[in-house]
């Protein structure tokens, strides 16, 4: 039951990437490639690693909290 619930979970998580996150994404690029301003993407890119970087310890701790609890 468990397995199933988490396919069907990722199988939803992806879902929404490809309806919220992915065309964001893809407006993004083409903004950024249409304007060609390399100081808007270097702040892009900045943002995103530092995003990325302060995330992901957090995302480790919860997954271990929730290994420990199953």
């Amino acid at each position: 039951t468990g397995l199933c619930l988490v396919v069907i979970g990722l199988a939803l998580f992806v879902v929404g990437l490809d309806i919220g996150l992915f065309p964001l994404g893809e407006t993004l690029a083409e903004e950024f490639a249409r304007k060609g301003s390399l100081l808007w993407l270097l702040l892009f890119a900045l943002a995103l690693g530092s995003e990325t970087t302060i995330e992901e310890p957090a995302m480790s701790i919860f997954s271990n909290k929730l290994a420990l609890d199953i």
